[in-house]
């Protein structure tokens, strides 16, 4: 890893630690061993007990000594690594977001599959994993290791060199094993990265979701996606079994010859007067290397962790390594004193990166001069929105230039030209957070004043006034909080607070409401005066007043001039206009003794890898189950949940990456590890018991006080978990929002303001882990210390009880049993903060598992905010086969009927009936299969043509390619769609971003089509549409809605003219209900906005 990353004093002091305590233990086991042979040999008997006494009180302060001095170094070197893993991991999320924000528009074309929240949750926390403590820990073994094999080199070099015969092979298999591991973590990690970018999509567009009874086809989609990753992680455990079945088996395979091999040494240097080999230095030597053995056995499970953290560590480092072709973040480029607002498109060809086969821009060239207003007007599709999007250098063209004030904008700083755009899009973006936050979203050091003064300006003001919190209210995930209209005027109050040279406007009024969009209209107007304005429009009459207007036609400009020259000409303009619409002693024993050590070996072995194998595969299987019921879990909630700030689509997201993750974590290996550690505790216990049970009772004291500690840790930990998980849910959402919503974020410039937000976050998070982890050292460091204090008392009390007649060797049977019990308990603990994490997100996870036409006095408010009734007894018959419009201003509650209808929400007060029976007493699955529905934002998934279309009726799978063919005629789309390359197999990116908003549309219509629903819902579903497509599609709608229930919701009131029944709503209530004729003639508010809407 890049050195950029690390902190060399922190790992320089840990790594002193490291070897301080690894030498202090091998000096206290050596120490232990020699004690024995200091009795007195020309001593009575009385004389060597009473030495014997003597020698224990002195290895009894020993050992005080060194564990004292070990759990000091533990406890700070583990410290030091684990504040080191998280300064580099809170680095490298946000040095993450940051490369994110950086790159260009084609980039994120191509990666729309990635789950960055999956990134930035699961692989970076598999990253800690491998760079924290068990860093520490690992070297803490090898050293060991390498202590304990010197120490047997110094007393026993020949057979420590036999010994050794078995380390090329241990190595070999563990560095096989971790490489295998490294690529199948990649893998797994890829996975659940696709699987995690569904369920990202998902959150995002629920509501359609919902709508089309697709949550089995989701969480199908969902548990297809994690079968790859089961797969990679059930390997993963055979090749650890494998590895760890290798080495066990070579180990016992060593201690096997050493036992053979060392008795005849000693045997063979028996008659010698000067002895190298006796039986002090046989047990020396075992031991050694025993301690070695066992040190490379407790290093393999961080291996593997080691090589996850690698796998993890190579995705994203991928991602912060690429160097994007179009940085905003980059202070390259000229930065203009002043803009006077020309901009030039000379001769440019542009295809988008995932659609090199489609041809959008074939020579396109405008000239539009400084303060000119200019109208780019066209069928869907045909490169007005991409002009847009090249002028500000979301991609750069194929070739041709785009200059600003004869300056190619490749030659000037990113930031500094977006700067000087104010952008309203289409489809307006609001993030999840305030009214004021998302104004300021565009200028970040605006005032108070300032930001209400552009809310008066697009005419948003009073309403924002309205609300219980004002400009504190929050509009919810993307804006859910806000109507249509409300939304798309916090939008262009964001747009113009800076004051921008240039103002790009893209459908800027479509979701208006007459009054309102007269009013905006105007404002827009006057904000243009002194600024160069390019507009997009279907609804031609907002642009009739425009200095210029370009007709674009399959990439190239057909006609320019102004409304009334164009009109003149009688060309393609005209025609437009007048289509009228808008959009293991002696040689025997020793060989049985070799036996026994290599059976052990295979048994061991095996053990091994059954253990490993199976617990990786049951926590690999467990794992994808919970991922697949948390995902289908979240999918049964009611659309209120996913309301509350807790509930946003990167927090959801976060919580289904980390939290299964960490329940990974507690579980397979570790969950072996660590019952296999406990088990060698209670046996040493019982096998002391049978040679000493009141030297047993002493030595064990301890072990309560270890247990006690573990469990004060985890309890610390759970409480210092919760600011954790809220601070990175928090982040999360921040980056998640930003990243679905680039275009919006890199059109406002504000890719550093969403770094600052994000950056604080992850310091939250940052300080709450070190808070969490204060103990973590300590508790580690009395886990290894504790076994060799113990171990101290054990043979100082033995030396008491050798003085009363016990046998000296049962002492040390009792003391090596509890020594190795309490030693492996110790390493069990270098799990605890996994199972810790685990056991809080499951928590967390299972929690969740525990969550089931006539409006008759309807009334509702949503619950994020209570005290603002949206509808008041409100009360509505629609007659079977009829179609009722709903119409009115932006705010007055149309779209809520339809959402309760949904059963999104239930109303606070009356009841809503389907043919009699309230929708309550209806499953979700069977009512919306009854229902369909086209959004004012058409949500697409990133799947081809056909497989969008065909999710309208996600009760029949497959889908008739003749049904989808004949709903895409229906909705005026079919043509478009065998005019690509892939036709229907056409894969559409996420969110449908490589269509325009009116192709969009009508593969939405076309959706709704496929259902053949019996109620027909249309909230605005014309709306993006030119007036061409939109004339047949609206014909093609009024056949869809023969013989069914049609409710439409609309704010142009030509295209509901022939309901049934038209309901004017406002705050809430009817206000007026009727045929069209009869509310003309009534001449109230239908009439006014009527009148209003011809004479515009």
């Amino acid at each position: 890893m890049n050195l950029v990353y690390q902190d060399s004093p922190y790992w320089f002091m840990s790594g002193i630690c490291i070897f301080a305590k690894s030498y202090t233990m091998i000096i206290q086991i050596i120490s232990s061993i020699f004690m024995p042979f200091h009795s007195k040999t020309n001593a009575t008997h009385d004389e060597n007990m009473e030495a014997i006494k003597v020698d224990g009180w002195a290895f009894l302060l020993g050992s005080v000594v060194g564990s004292a001095l070990q759990l000091l170094t533990i406890a700070i070197s583990v410290n030091i690594l684990n504040k080191s893993a998280l300064k580099q991991i809170s680095r490298v999320r946000k040095l993450f977001l940051e490369s994110i924000l950086r790159q260009d528009m084609s980039w994120y074309d191509t990666n729309s599959g990635n789950n960055f929240a999956g990134k930035m949750a699961e692989d970076l926390d598999k990253m800690k994993e491998g760079i924290g403590e068990k860093i520490g820990i690992f070297t803490y073994l090898i050293v060991t290791f390498v202590l304990g094999i010197a120490v047997s080199f110094f007393y026993g070099w020949k057979l420590t060199l036999v010994m050794l015969l078995c380390c090329p092979f241990i190595v070999l298999s563990t560095a096989l094993v971790a490489k295998i591991q490294s690529s199948l973590t990649e893998k797994e990690l890829k996975a659940y990265s696709n699987a995690g970018a569904v369920a990202e999509e998902v959150f995002s567009g629920l509501r359609t979701v919902f709508a089309f009874g697709g949550e089995k086809k989701e969480v199908q989609r969902f548990t297809n996606l994690l079968k790859p990753a089961e797969d990679m992680g059930r390997k993963r455990g055979l090749y650890s079994g494998i590895g760890g079945c290798i080495m066990w088996f070579i180990i016992y395979s060593g201690y096997a010859l050493a036992m053979w091999y060392g008795v005849n040494l000693v045997l063979s240097d028996r008659l010698e007067e000067h002895k190298s080999y006796t039986p002090a230095v046989l047990v020396i030597v075992l031991f050694g290397i025993i301690i070695g053995a066992q040190s490379i056995g407790f290093a393999s499970p961080h291996i593997e962790a080691f090589g996850t953290a690698k796998g993890a560590a190579q995705s994203v480092f991928t991602t912060i390594d690429r160097k994007s072709c179009i940085d905003p973040l980059s202070d390259e480029g000229a930065k203009p004193s002043a803009v006077r607002g020309q901009i030039s498109f000379e001769n440019l060809y542009f295809r988008y990166p995932v659609r090199a086969d489609v041809k959008i821009l074939q020579g396109f060239s405008l000239e539009v001069n400084a303060g000119e207003t200019v109208a780019l007007v066209g069928a869907s599709g045909c490169g007005k929105s991409t002009t847009l999007q090249l002028f500000q250098r979301f991609y750069d063209p194929l070739s041709g230039d785009v200059k600003l004030d004869g300056r190619n904008i490749r030659d000037l700083n990113v930031a500094w030209l977006r700067a000087q755009i104010g952008v309203v899009g289409q489809e307006p973006v609001l993030f999840a957070t305030t009214i004021e936050e998302n104004i300021r979203y565009g200028k970040p050091t605006a005032t108070k004043e300032e930001i209400k003064q552009a809310a008066r300006i697009a005419n948003c003001h009073d309403f924002i006034v309205k609300l219980p919190k004002g400009y504190e209210t929050m509009v919810g995930e993307r804006g859910a909080q806000m109507s249509g209209g409300q939304k798309q005027r916090i939008a262009i109050a964001r747009a113009i607070i800076n004051d921008p040279k240039i103002l790009l406007l893209d459908e800027a009024t479509s979701a208006l409401d007459p009054t309102s969009e007269k009013k905006v209209q105007i404002a827009l107007e006057e904000a243009s005066r002194g600024r160069t304005t390019l507009v997009v429009s279907h609804r031609l009459s907002t642009i009739t007043n425009a200095d210029k207007i370009v007709f674009v036609k399959d990439g190239v400009v057909a006609e320019q001039g102004t409304h009334e020259q164009l009109m003149a000409k009688g060309g393609l303009y005209n025609q437009l206009i007048m289509s009228n619409a808008d959009n293991a002693y002696v040689q025997s024993e020793a060989t049985f003794l070799s036996y026994l050590f290599m059976a052990i070996g295979v048994v061991a072995g095996l053990g091994t890898f059954v253990q490993t194998f199976m617990f990786n595969t049951a926590g690999a299987k467990m794992t994808s189950r919970l991922r697949r019921d948390t995902f289908e879990t979240l999918l049964k909630q009611e659309a209120a949940y996913f309301d509350h700030s807790s509930n946003s689509v990167g927090a959801l997201c976060s919580r289904l990456a980390a939290d299964c993750s960490n329940v990974q974590g507690a579980t397979g290996t570790r969950i072996g590890m660590m019952l296999q550690c406990l088990s060698t505790l209670l046996v040493g216990i019982a096998v002391a018991f049978v040679y000493s049970w009141n030297l047993t009772l002493v030595t064990i004291v301890l072990v309560p006080f270890i247990c006690l500690s573990i469990f004060l840790e985890s309890r610390y930990m759970e409480s210092s978990s919760l600011t954790e998980k809220a601070a990175f849910e928090s982040a999360s959402r921040i980056a998640v929002e930003a990243i679905a919503n680039v275009r919006t974020v890199t059109s406002l410039g504000q890719e550093r303001y969403v770094l600052e937000r994000y950056s604080s976050q992850i310091d939250l998070v940052h300080k709450s882990c070190v808070k969490k982890l204060r103990f973590r050292g300590f508790v580690y460091g009395l886990g290894q210390s504790a076994p060799f204090f113990a171990y101290g008392i054990s043979l100082f009390y033995g030396a008491i009880l050798v003085a009363n007649g016990l046998p000296y060797e049962n002492v040390i049977k009792v003391a090596e049993s509890l020594l190795f019990g309490s030693w492996m308990l110790g390493q069990a603990l270098a799990f605890s903060p996994n199972v810790g994490a685990g056991v809080y997100s499951a928590g967390r996870l299972f929690k969740l598992f525990d969550r089931n036409i006539v409006y008759e006095n309807v009334s509702f408010e949503y619950p994020t905010r209570q005290g603002i009734p949206i509808l008041r007894n409100f009360n509505l018959e629609i007659q079977k086969g009829s179609t009722v419009a709903l119409v009115g201003p932006s705010g007055s509650g149309k779209s809520t009927c339809v959402q309760l209808l949904l059963r999104y929400y239930d109303p606070i007060k009356g009841s809503i009936n389907l043919s009699g029976t309230p929708t309550t007493d209806f499953t979700l699955e069977t009512l919306r299969s009854k229902l369909s529905l086209v959004s004012q934002e058409p949500v697409l998934f990133d799947r081809s043509i056909a497989d969008n279309i065909a999710y309208g009726n996600n009760c029949r799978d497959p889908m008739p390619m003749t049904e989808i063919i004949d709903a895409a005629k229906k909705a005026n789309i079919h043509d478009f769609i065998t005019s690509l390359p892939q036709g229907y197999e056409t894969l559409l990116g996420s969110k449908g971003a490589q269509l325009s908003g009116g192709q969009k549309q009508r593969i939405a219509i076309a959706r709704a089509m496929v259902r053949n629903p019996k109620i027909l819902i249309l909230d605005e579903a014309t709306s993006a549409l030119d007036m061409e497509s939109e004339k047949v599609v609206q014909q093609a709608l009024e056949v869809a809605r023969s013989g069914r229930t049609c409710i439409t919701i609309a704010h142009r009131l030509t295209t509901v003219r022939d309901a049934d029944v038209i309901c004017v709503l406002k705050k809430g209530v009817i206000v007026e209900k009727g045929t069209h004729d009869d509310l003309m003639n009534l001449k109230g508010i239908y009439y006014k906005l009527y009148i209003m809407q011809q004479v515009t």
